[in-house]
Formats: structure tokens, C-alpha cells, sequence
């Protein structure tokens, strides 16, 4: 493999299932693919359930239209399409194994329209490697914060890193909220110290910390409405109402959210790209 190979960005990959939701899932990907140069790859994933030719034939018209949706958005955009025979969950881990992020879509449920994780989604955002998008298909903020949740007992930066890259490439200010320390000095003292080391790539990016007496769940709700995205790190350690819960409760208010995974290995810094000076567009 040459050096060129070794550097190239990993791929964007955008699961599509040919639902309403795929528009806003391949319009966010095809963005942070432009963004960062990584060529984009659409994705269908189906159970064997017609006829292989007529499975396989429908796959295509779902990936050939978010393939031409992708390069309206962005054209220039190196966009390939895969069907996968089998099971979507398998599909998406294993390719969360080599991209630099997965977007996926969420159901809308009710007369609120709520957004809910389907199976497959709980899936990739809970047991997926590297970084994981949800997008909801609410009204996107683009002027708005990125806002992260500081887990100050974390081993990694990765969900900081993403976060500043994130509000780097909008061109908005970074909100970093983390539990109150309270009587805890250390912990205020070990966000301070993992915020400093992550910040050091984007010294432009505006920087808003907020200690919170709240849950996740009862924090990041509010947040949400009115972010452009919400970052999460995984594991989602400390809210007694669960994991699913602090996503669950994001889902509800905030146009999308980045579920991103600790490196394997310990600590590190992966998770956002390298600043660029490209804007969204």
C-alpha cells in the first residue's frame, strides 16, 4: 500500500434505507465527507427476502438516488454505492471498523414527532467502533453550538477532538458541559486539563464551559434545542437511567448526535479530523 493510501481519510459511510430520512442522512454525510476529502460510500443493507435479482435491483435504485442526491449536494464528491445481502446491523459494525464515521437516520414516532432509535441504530451507536452519527431530521441550527458532554473520569479526548473539528468546520462556538465538581476539585481540574490538550489544533474555535447540577439526561435535553450537534462519548458512564436514556433524551431536542466510541487501546485524541478551512456549506 503506497503512502498516499496509508493517508487518505477513511471513508464516510451513509446508511440508507430508502425511507424519508435517507435525504437528511446523506445530505450530513456528504458534507463531513467534503470536509474532511474522504470519498463517501451509500450503503443498503437487506435480508435475503425476494428473489435475489429483484432484492438486489432495489437496493440499487435506493443507493443510485442517494448517490445523485449526494452529488447535487456536493459536487466532486467521489460517492460509491454497496447493497449488502444480510443483516444491516452486521453490515454497519463492521464498517464502523474502518470509517471515519457512520450517519445513520432515526424513526419519528407520535404526534410530537419524537425521534426513536430504531434496532439497527441502538445497535451501531452501542456496540460501533470510532464515531457514530444520528441524524433526526429536525431543523438544522448551523449557527447554533456544538455542545459536548465532558465525562471527566474518561481516559480520552476523542469526543472533545470531534467536537472542537465540528465547530471548527461551522465556524461556531464549542459548549463543553460537564457535571458541577461541587466539593470535587480534581474533576473540575481534569476537564480543564483534557479541554487544554484538545484545543491546541483549533485555537480559533470559541470555547463555553458549563458546569451543571443536572443528569445527563435532564442537561443534554436542554442543550440539545438549541445546539447544531450534540457529541457523546461511549462508554456513557454515571446516569442511573442508562445510556439509551442520555441518547434517547438528545434525540428529542437536537438536530444530531455524535455517539463516539474510546479508541481501542486507551486513551487518545482520535475522533476529529485534522482543522481544515473549508466551511460547511
Amino acid at each position: 500500500m503506497s503512502s498516499a493510501e496509508l493517508s487518505a481519510p477513511r471513508p464516510v459511510v451513509a446508511a440508507v434505507d430508502g425511507s424519508a430520512k435517507d435525504e437528511a442522512v446523506v445530505r450530513w454525510a456528504a458534507d463531513e465527507a467534503a470536509w474532511r476529502g474522504a470519498d463517501l460510500l451509500v450503503l443498503y443493507a437487506f435480508d435475503h427476502v425476494a428473489p435475489l435479482p429483484t432484492a438486489y435491483a432495489a437496493g440499487q435504485r435506493v443507493t443510485g438516488a442517494a448517490q445523485e442526491r449526494a452529488a447535487r449536494r456536493r459536487p466532486g464528491l467521489a460517492v460509491t454505492t454497496r447493497e449488502v445481502l444480510g443483516d444491516a446491523t452486521s453490515a454497519l459494525l463492521d464498517l464502523t471498523r474502518g470509517a471515519s464515521m457512520v450517519v445513520l437516520g432515526c424513526r419519528e414516532r407520535g404526534r410530537l414527532t419524537s425521534s426513536v432509535l430504531g434496532s439497527v441504530s441502538r445497535a451501531v451507536v452501542s456496540r460501533g467502533h470510532g464515531t457514530v452519527v444520528v441524524v433526526t431530521g429536525r431543523q438544522e441550527l448551523p449557527e447554533a453550538p456544538v455542545t459536548v458532554w465532558l465525562d471527566v473520569g474518561s481516559e480520552t479526548a476523542a469526543p472533545l477532538a470531534l467536537a472542537l473539528a465540528e465547530a471548527a468546520r461551522r465556524g461556531t462556538t464549542l459548549r463543553v458541559v460537564h457535571p458541577a465538581a461541587g466539593q470535587r476539585p480534581p474533576e473540575s481540574r481534569r476537564a480543564d486539563t483534557l479541554l487544554a490538550a484538545a484545543r491546541e489544533p483549533f485555537p480559533g474555535v470559541p470555547v463555553e464551559v458549563v458546569e451543571t447540577p443536572l443528569d445527563a439526561v435532564e442537561a443534554l435535553r436542554d442543550e440539545g434545542a438549541r445546539s447544531s450537534l450534540m457529541v457523546l462519548g461511549r462508554p456513557l458512564r454515571g446516569p442511573a437511567r442508562g445510556p439509551d436514556s442520555v441518547v434517547q433524551a438528545v434525540l428529542h431536542a437536537a438536530p444530531a448526535v455524535a455517539v463516539v466510541a474510546a479508541p481501542a487501546g486507551g486513551a487518545g485524541t482520535a475522533g476529529g479530523p485534522a482543522p481544515r478551512s473549508a466551511a460547511r456549506g
